[in-house]
């Protein structure tokens, strides 16, 4: 427990004072071509400036919560204060970074929530591991009833991975375009505000109207191809 509470709260805490990326942007102005105002904000080696936040480690993040996931199957039901102390984890997880998600980090390397579909998978295996465990414990405790009553449990656990396996992941990977419209729909009527998301998944040559040269003054007129057409 305490090594769980003592991870959570550093690492969410360095994420949210974000030291290691301060620390680069100050050498990054010391070091590097500063010429014009790209420059400076242009990653150089190592070293990236306070507005170029880089991509967020989704696969370090999940194997944490993952490990999380693990210990929460396996020792959940042999002690079960264990669960409220990982509620708090998640909790401080959650909040430190669905506010990344929104307001620092880009969507360059977001996957569209394939690597949760991957996450679940594993997550299954863990429920597994969980419950072998958990016929070792009764078994070494030589409480042969409780193992037998462990047999159906995990008889529905294999059923419902083939289930989910069948419906839920082919759902994942090919919904319709119907069944999405009628999704947004029904977002619009439950007055669901996504606006932050508006134009974040366009492609990058499609997000600059107008890219102009680096030595060119901002005042100057320049004509767009909305003028040529």
């Amino acid at each position: 427990m305490q090594y769980f509470l003592v991870r959570s709260f550093l690492n969410c805490g360095m994420e949210l004072l974000r030291v290691f990326h301060v620390l680069h942007a100050y050498i990054r102005t010391k070091v590097g071509p500063n010429l014009t105002e790209k420059e400076k904000n242009t990653t150089w080696g190592w070293f990236a400036p306070l507005s170029d936040p880089g991509t967020f480690g989704h696969a370090g993040a999940l194997a944490d919560l993952l490990l999380v996931f693990l210990v929460l199957f396996v020792y959940g039901v042999i002690s079960p204060f264990m669960s409220f102390i990982l509620l708090l984890v998640f909790a401080i997880h959650g909040m430190v970074h669905r506010h990344h998600f929104i307001y620092i980090y880009p969507m360059s390397n977001d996957s569209g929530g394939l690597l949760w579909v991957q996450a679940v998978k594993v997550i299954i295996i863990c429920l597994f591991i969980a419950e072998i465990t958990l016929f070792g414990v009764l078994g070494l405790k030589k409480k042969a009833a409780a193992v037998i009553l462990m047999i159906p449990l995990l008889a529905i656990t294999i059923l419902f991975t083939i289930y989910i396996g069948q419906q839920h992941f082919v759902v994942t990977k090919y919904l319709p375009s119907i069944s999405a419209i009628k999704k947004d729909k029904e977002n619009i009527a439950n007055n669901v505000d996504n606006g932050f998301l508006r134009g974040q998944y366009n492609h990058p040559a499609l997000q600059d109207k107008h890219l102009l040269p680096d030595n060119m003054p901002n005042d100057e007129p320049h004509q767009s191809f909305d003028d040529n057409a």
